[in-house]
Order: structure tokens, then sequence, then C-alpha cells
């Protein structure tokens, strides 16, 4: 009987937790989770997870002294959005969730 390949989705997950310490993880699922409240709408699971493991990474590179650049016309016009408002509260969260954390 022939095994059944893993999915290739768990390949890359455990790749990319074997690059975060699990309490960041965590952290950023936690506060993830307490915004998702704060949305006129609901994430599909992929996207849930996805936003989870790109704000993680994201960390781990700000943290590591490296620079995240956006256009600054594209930043002007994410501004005036419902979910930029948001991400500014989130982001307050992560930055006293990972100052903490890295005490």
């Amino acid at each position: 009987m022939k095994q059944k390949p893993s999915p290739a989705g768990s390949d890359i997950s455990n790749r990319l937790l074997g690059m975060v310490e699990k309490e960041r993880w965590a952290l950023v699922e936690g506060v993830l989770h307490d915004f998702k409240s704060e949305l006129p709408y609901s994430f599909a699971d992929s996207a849930y997870i996805g936003l989870a493991v790109h704000l993680t990474l994201a960390m781990e590179r700000i943290i590591k002294g490296e620079n995240i650049e956006i256009n600054e016309s594209y930043f002007q016009s994410l501004q005036e959005t419902k979910e930029f408002a948001v991400a500014e509260q989130l982001i307050s969260r992560l930055e006293t969730g990972f100052s903490a954390d890295d005490s």
C-alpha cells in the first residue's frame, strides 16, 4: 500500500514554526484573536493563518533590525481605511507584547 504524501502546507508550517519562538507565535495569535471582532467581516481559516504567519515573521524581522518598506503613496491610501485604524491598535499591542517578551 502506497503511503499518502504529507500535505505541502504542513511541511511549510513546520519550517515556519521552526523560524520563530513558540511564545512569539502564541503572542501574535492571541492578539489577532482579540482583534477579530474589530473588523466588519470574518477571515477564512487560511487567510487568518496567513496573516498570523506574516505578522509573526514581520515582527521577527523587525526584532533582528531588518527594514520593512512600503510605497509611500500606497501607504497613504491605506491610512484612509477602517482596517488601518485596527492595524495600528493591533501593532501597538504587538509592540507591547514583544517588548515584554524581550525583557
